[in-house]
């Protein structure tokens, strides 16, 4: 019903380091109209709650945001 792979890339840049995040699903056409809305929607939201989980580790050493959901 589904295919799912998932990457990630980290270069080195000035003060830092950059993080590409990949994600790619792959669906039947069977449940293709059901799955893609709804997981491009929980998607987003993980998306950003990650970035605050990874932000306040950087500055605190601490994962404690609180989920967005």
């Amino acid at each position: 019903m589904a295919h799912f792979t998932a990457s990630f890339e980290c270069v080195a840049v000035d003060g830092g380091t950059q993080v590409t995040r990949r994600l790619r699903f792959t669906f039947t056409p069977a449940v293709r109209w059901l799955m893609e809305p709804l997981l491009r929607q929980r998607l987003q939201r993980d998306v950003q709650h990650e970035i605050r989980l990874a932000k306040s580790y950087q500055e605190t050493g601490h994962l404690d945001v609180p989920p967005s959901r």
